[in-house]
């Protein structure tokens, strides 16, 4: 289970660095300050998410506990199926709040640190961290449904009424689960070919740019050497028109 998290972690970070390296015109500068920015809040998160677990876990490590030292009560049961079977939602769930959160605490800690950073390059980031922990979170939570089948079975046994069991159990319709699969992952897909479309389109209007700016400089320097002053208030005035 820790290997096959760790390693659905990796990727997602592979993931958002290819999403952010394509969506992202920084300077050498910013993407330094970016790479601090990023150490520093992962550390951070880290505790933070750390701190949640716990919490989210504890119900099921007293169970566990009791069971080893044999003086697990009916109780203690209960509350550990109750969280065996509510862990994969939850986790993903979280997932997904610090992801966003650590793309929200990056933006702005960019916005405020390094000059020239753009909104948009801010909203890049919290939407790639979004979309990242999402994609994320979906396949983490099947590989916990798995990792933890054989647990939670245990504890269904041992729990033993079925009445008690159902009510126990946050259900999810296999419905909701189709839909938050095909849905999500259908909308991360729109939302990156939407950005990428717009920085596409950015840089084609910015390249014209240069290119009549140079044209029109071209056409100063040459114009200079035969009219002289005349022809730079005229460039000036073609300057203004273009913008």
């Amino acid at each position: 289970m820790i290997t096959a998290s760790a390693g659905i972690v990796a990727v997602s970070v592979l993931l958002v660095s290819a999403y952010l390296w394509v969506l992202l015109r920084l300077t050498s500068s910013q993407w330094s300050h970016f790479a601090v920015i990023v150490g520093v809040s992962f550390v951070v998160l880290f505790v933070a998410q750390l701190l949640t677990h716990q919490r989210v876990w504890a119900p099921l490590v007293r169970c566990l506990h009791a069971r080893a030292e044999g003086r697990a009560t009916e109780s203690e049961l209960a509350d550990g199926f109750r969280a065996i079977t509510g862990l994969p939602a939850s986790m993903l769930f979280w997932g997904e709040l610090w992801w966003i959160a650590g793309g929200v605490l990056v933006a702005l800690a960019m916005a405020l640190t390094s000059d020239g950073f753009r909104f948009f390059s801010g909203l890049v980031m919290v939407v790639a961290a979004g979309s990242g922990g999402f994609l994320m979170g979906l396949v983490h939570y099947f590989a916990m449904k798995r990792g933890l089948a054989p647990m939670r079975q245990q504890l269904a046994s041992e729990v033993g009424d079925p009445e008690v069991r159902g009510r126990l159990v946050k259900r999810l319709s296999i419905r909701s689960k189709l839909v938050m699969t095909v849905a999500g992952s259908t909308s991360v897909i729109v939302i990156f070919a939407a950005l990428l479309s717009s920085v596409q389109a950015s840089r084609s209007v910015e390249e014209s740019g240069v290119r009549q700016q140079t044209h029109l400089m071209d056409r100063i320097v040459g114009d200079f050497e035969e009219r002289g002053e005349v022809a730079i208030a005229e460039g000036a005035t073609l300057a203004t028109e273009l913008g």
